[in-house]
């Protein structure tokens, strides 16, 4: 053998030796995240049976197994990272060595926490640099869930509460040591443990837990399979099921992004075979999972955070969420039953479907752990917390009675991973957030910006209301919806309330436009995920759902400035309002469309449109006149087309002759 074949037989041990290394280190990796994600779902499940720890001690916890699963799920990797090149070896240690200091800092924090408690604000060095670790590892944690966008902020905030002293004007302040913001970061329940980390710490990650059990267990086909027998045979049966079965899996999800990937990849490539076009089918599956988040009885996490901020319950804000919720909803399902009614879309034939009775004969037991929800949060006032146990629970021994949905051991324990995983991003989303609401805490930017806000508004409401709208739709484009309504709950609401708007209906105005920003372009991330499915191109599939969702968007001014569709009212009240406004979408569906029994002028939309806001606005003499004009043209429109039919049907008779 000659000295160069000897060497390179040397370099290709070498390499084989590195990669059986990495390969040993992958299977080490993937039991560890096994074993992480299972302690995870088993703490937080027995925090919710027993009683939850004291508030640091159960956040610190809940912010450690989540990010032991960031670090070792989401490694930090460079551009030419082979196996064994120092590089790799340098980025493994990398690695180590931040999950460990990070991991690290929450049980410090969680085992020492009475004592640093006792020292009342007297901080060791240890403190500090556990301190200083636990933000880093935030906002690098963030980083690999979420991008850029999130942690960036949060650094510049971070930047303000130390160099404030070198702002000019007022929004400047005197400048804070290293220690007094570590102090406030860490040490107390206003920065990073501070209540977004403390509700996903709670309720989040029970309904997150409950979400993944009830689709694993056989829930989630059960939803689509009654679904598709309850509305198979309707025209545009496939967008219509579409929009049922992902407003109900995105209200338990919580996320915009995994509910079009979850119910996208069965209802968007069954309306594209209906019929639709793959533009269209993305842009109802984005806005109908975009729409979970506004839907109750769930919300994802953001009616419980509400729930926190406002000091109410979290059944008081799902309630008010209703009225808009069905309008929403109405208006995306009237558009699926206009554009099929353009279309000549019939639906399938019932003798093809399933019908609804063995549907519900063979999974109707999975309605057992909605409906006890439903009754435990409404009727017997139990928290959501032991409500959403409960729930799982319920899901679970349902599963263990029905031999098509029971699962081995092994997979049960799997889904308790899945479920552990599904809190992740939702977890480093809210410690990042308290890290801003920190900041604004600690320097009073929060009042100070509410007060720039209602002098660059000029003391206008409806101007304050488009600059809040911009505010939540640009911030929405970068972070999740639940840490865009955080920050921006924060910084606008104050305003907002300021200027009299009812506490809830200011709080839901942030959420719904931080939720719309997911489907508005330019950067519309829901309609992005569902064009990827759909094969269709973003952008336009982008504008599409921004222009499906375009009713949904009036609604938070309308309940802002007259509450009664959050339920403010008396019932005779709430129960006209909801019945003109749905009244009122239909006919704003059809202007946006173009079609009421047949093709409308330009003209005609316009009046149209004009008439259905007047309808959608609470009040008793803008009902009656939008009520008039669209009575008006409907029976013209009706006319019309019945003599277009008439005259279609006498030329074509002399061609059925001949």
């Amino acid at each position: 053998m000659t000295k160069k074949e000897t060497v390179v037989n040397k370099d290709g041990s070498a390499v084989l030796e590195a990669k059986k290394q990495e390969t040993q280190l992958s299977k080490f990796i993937k039991y560890a995240i096994i074993v992480i994600a299972f302690g995870f779902s088993v703490f937080q499940l027995y925090t919710a049976a027993t009683v939850p720890l004291p508030a640091v001690i159960q956040r610190s916890i809940h912010l450690g197994f989540a990010i032991a699963l960031v670090f070792l799920l989401n490694p930090f990797k460079l551009k030419g990272d082979k196996a064994g090149t120092p590089l790799n070896i340098a980025r493994m240690i990398f690695n180590v060595i931040f999950f460990a200091a990070a991991v690290s800092a929450c049980i410090y924090l969680a085992t020492n926490y009475f004592d640093i408690a006792f020292r009342a604000g007297t901080l060791y060095t240890i403190d500090v640099v556990f301190g200083c670790i636990m933000t880093l590892a935030v906002l690098e944690g963030t980083r690999r869930v979420m991008g850029f966008p999130m942690p960036l902020i949060a650094g510049i905030f971070l930047l303000y509460a130390f160099l404030g002293q070198f702002i000019p004007g007022r929004v400047g302040h005197g400048g804070y040591s290293l220690s007094r913001i570590v102090n406030a970061m860490y040490l107390s329940t206003e920065g990073i443990f501070g209540t977004p980390l403390g509700v996903s710490a709670t309720y989040v990650a029970v309904f997150v837990i409950f979400g993944v059990i009830l689709q694993r267990t056989g829930g989630g086909d059960f939803i689509f399979r009654i679904a598709n027998s309850l509305l198979g045979n309707v025209r545009g049966s496939s967008a219509k099921i579409g929009v049922v079965v992902s407003g109900l899996f995105g209200t338990i999800s919580g996320s915009v992004i995994a509910n079009v990937a979850t119910a996208g990849s069965l209802t968007i490539p069954m309306m594209k075979r209906e019929g639709f076009t793959p533009q269209f089918a993305g842009a109802v599956e984005a806005v109908a999972s975009a729409g979970g988040m506004i839907m109750p009885p769930v919300m994802g996490a953001a009616a419980f955070i509400i729930g926190e901020m406002l000091g109410i319950s979290y059944w008081s804000v799902a309630m008010a969420a209703v009225i808009p919720a069905i309008l929403y909803y109405t208006a995306l399902f009237i558009t699926a039953d206009i554009r099929a009614q353009k279309l000549g879309l019939l639906g399938t034939s019932r003798k093809n479907l399933e019908s609804s009775l063995v549907v519900l004969k063979d999974g109707g037991a999975f309605l057992i752990p909605i409906i006890l929800l439903l009754l435990m949060l409404g009727v017997f006032k139990t928290s959501a917390i032991k409500a959403g146990l409960y729930a799982a629970i319920a899901c679970f021994i349902i599963s263990l009675f029905r031999k098509t949905t029971r699962l081995s051991v092994k997979k049960y324990l799997m889904v308790l991973v899945a479920g552990a995983r599904g809190l992740v991003d939702v977890a480093m989303a809210c410690a990042c957030a308290g890290v801003i609401v920190g900041v604004f805490s600690l320097t009073g930017l929060g009042l100070k910006l509410s007060s720039f806000l209602i002098t660059l508004s000029g003391g206008n409401l409806l101007l304050l209301l488009i600059l809040t709208m911009l505010c939540c739709i640009l911030l929405g484009m970068g972070v999740t919806t639940t840490a865009a309504y955080i920050v921006l709950a924060v910084l606008v609401a104050p305003a907002l309330i300021q200027m009299g708007v009812y506490p809830l209906a200011a709080h839901l105005f942030i959420l719904y436009f931080a939720v719309y920003a997911n489907i508005t372009p330019p950067v519309a991330v829901g309609a992005y995920a569902a064009a990827a499915i759909a094969d269709s191109d973003p952008t336009k599939t982008g504008y599409t759902a921004f222009r499906m969702a375009l009713p949904g968007l009036l609604v938070p001014y309308i309940f802002v400035y007259n509450p009664v569709l959050l339920m403010q009212g008396s019932a005779i009240q709430v129960i006209w309002s909801c019945l003109t406004a749905i009244v009122g979408v239909y006919f704003m569906v059809t202007a946006l469309e173009g079609y009421l029994h047949g093709k409308l002028n330009i003209i005609i939309r316009i009046v149209i449109f004009a008439g259905s806001l007047l309808m959608v606005i609470p009040g008793f003499y803008t009902d009656i006149i939008g009520i008039v004009v669209l009575v008006v043209i409907f029976i013209l429109r009706k006319r019309i087309a019945k003599k277009n039919k008439q005259g279609s049907s006498l030329v074509s008779e002399p061609d059925l002759q001949a």
